[in-house]
């Protein structure tokens, strides 16, 4: 597939201080985490996740579903503290987008659970759109679609649906307010439409990404990311028995022959989805963003989690990176006291 520029979008060193005139200011520094605990464990595994890998960049935070509130936010530029860097930085988004699509065709009542959808390559318009995996593939269904992270098998389902249905329910969970942004499709038969779907142009920050999920794993309701000890008011984004169906297809994501399980932790339900997005920064070098956002089902505290890391292209995906150190950030969670 193709390589989508990326626009390497500064760190700003205040709320606000970037994004278009009259959007909505970026969120705080992570300074206000409010969880000294989990931000110190954070802070410790991303040093971890920089020295295994070397990223140029990488992130993490955690929030409350429930309330809203940031218990931990923390960023690297090479080796360096980028507190911000979570809040202010966008990337293409990567497969997580995958789950919103889904979240938005489940909404619009464009596909259902038992409809089988290809998978492995097709062509669109002349160009040859495939799959990451090169593992032989008949059909999925959405469930499938999300755990194999099919590009191909979205496109069918972002073929019911189309940019004009799905580009509203990204705004209504704030994926690609400023400073991420949304790209206009003016061709829904064009292999710049379906990556949209897969998430290989939609720009997010991490917090947004984080934010949108925590909807899904707060029965659909979407809360502002709080730093400021005062818990949001949740706004109803999905329907109850969409979110939940989301959860069920994100925990079969982790806990089968998914991408996602490098996430697993022994004895606990994880539940998540690995992004992979390949792109350009500031200096032209080909680079990869990994991420995992998941959540832990069964167990307190209760909070929805998100790493994210930027390496050269080919050296690391969702799957082989950020998914194990998640696990290894969210067992900590669970475990240190």
């Amino acid at each position: 597939m193709r390589t989508i520029p990326m626009r390497i979008l500064p760190i700003c060193l205040a709320a606000g201080a970037c994004g278009a005139p009259g959007a909505r200011p970026a969120a705080a520094p992570a300074a206000t985490a409010l969880d000294a605990r989990i931000q110190r464990i954070a802070g410790e595994e991303l040093d971890r996740i920089v020295a295994e890998w070397s990223p140029s960049r990488a992130v993490a935070v955690v929030l409350d579903p429930r309330t809203g509130e940031v218990l931990a936010m923390v960023g690297r530029a090479g080796r360096q503290r980028a507190s911000a860097l979570a809040s202010n930085q966008a990337w293409v988004t990567g497969s997580t987008l995958k789950t919103l699509t889904v979240a938005a065709a489940l909404e619009e009542h464009t596909i259902t659970l038992e409809q089988r959808f290809g998978c492995g390559r097709r062509v669109i318009s002349g160009e040859t759109f495939h799959d990451g995996s090169e593992a032989p593939c008949d059909t999925l269904d959405a469930a499938g679609v999300l755990a194999k992270s099919s590009n191909v098998g979205t496109s069918y389902i972002f073929d019911t649906l189309g940019s004009a249905r799905l580009t509203p329910w990204l705004v209504k969970l704030h994926v690609g307010d400023a400073p991420g942004e949304l790209p206009t499709i003016e061709d829904d038969k064009t292999v710049r439409a379906v990556e949209f779907a897969s998430g290989e142009v939609a720009k997010a920050t991490p917090l947004q990404m984080a934010a949108a999920y925590a909807a899904i794993f707060n029965e659909g309701f979407y809360l502002t990311p709080s730093f400021d000890h005062r818990p949001s008011v949740g706004t109803r984004v999905l329907k109850e028995d969409t979110a939940r169906t989301l959860v069920q297809m994100l925990e079969g994501a982790v806990s089968g022959d998914g991408t996602g399980k490098g996430a697993r932790i022994a004895g606990a339900r994880v539940a998540g989805k690995t992004g992979t997005a390949d792109a350009t920064d500031e200096t032209g070098a080909d680079v990869c963003y990994a991420s995992f956002v998941g959540s832990v089902l069964d167990r307190e505290p209760r909070f929805v989690a998100l790493v994210g890391l930027e390496l050269p292209q080919g050296k690391a995906t969702g799957a082989t990176a950020a998914a194990p150190a998640w696990g290894k950030l969210a067992s900590r969670i669970l475990s240190d006291r």
